[in-house]
């Protein structure tokens, strides 16, 4: 008998973005078979999100301080200039 887990994997890179990454394992007779990464999205500091999971949402609420959105803010302008 084949079983599909689901789990969620959360990351913060050091420019503030909040990564939410769903990971996908198959058993087989109740014993890993393999693993994929099915799904992965993003919300940047400036407000940019593509993130399904509520949680990644409130990790990002925490991370993207006035700081760290002005930080972020201002390196995007230094590279389109």
């Amino acid at each position: 008998m084949l079983e599909e887990r689901i789990s969620y994997l959360y990351s913060v890179t050091e420019n503030g973005h909040v990564w939410e990454e769903q990971i996908t394992k198959i058993f087989k007779d109740g014993k890993f078979h393999s693993q994929a990464s099915t799904d992965r999205q993003c919300i940047a500091p400036d407000g940019a999100s593509g993130a399904k999971q509520e949680i990644t949402k409130k990790i990002a609420k925490i991370i993207h301080t006035p700081e760290v959105v002005k930080a972020y803010k201002a390196k995007i302008a230094e590279a389109d200039a």
